[in-house]
């Protein structure tokens, strides 16, 4: 199959983890998110400049979308900026998991 030269520049995609609960087990989640994509050279700007800039703040500016975001009663939380800051930021290392996730989707892939 050939490559298409231009592509999507939205990308939906994945987060799936664990959290340890008050019990110490794990319990995973997944949740999808929809991104702008930025191509190559937005990824070289990104890792020169982005400096002290936090995770979330990027990530605020790129995702568009979600879904699979429940609040405590298990009903679907509304996507905004605020509440995707609030989720970034309220769980340690869930903007990381992101972000790194989104750098993996927006690119090329080996196919398994």
């Amino acid at each position: 199959m050939a490559l298409r030269i231009e592509i999507a520049n939205k990308v939906k995609f994945k987060v799936e983890g664990t959290i340890a609960n008050e019990a110490g087990s794990d319990e995973k989640f997944d949740f999808s998110l929809t991104a702008k994509r930025i191509n190559a050279e937005g990824v070289r700007t990104l890792v020169d400049d982005r400096g002290d800039e936090p995770i979330a703040d990027f990530l605020a500016g790129v995702i568009e979308g979600w879904s699979g975001v429940l609040d405590g009663a298990g009903q679907p939380v509304a996507f905004s900026q605020e509440s995707l800051r609030t989720l970034l930021t309220n769980i340690p290392g869930l903007a990381q998991l992101v972000f790194t996730r989104y750098l993996r989707e927006i690119g090329a892939k080996a196919k398994n």
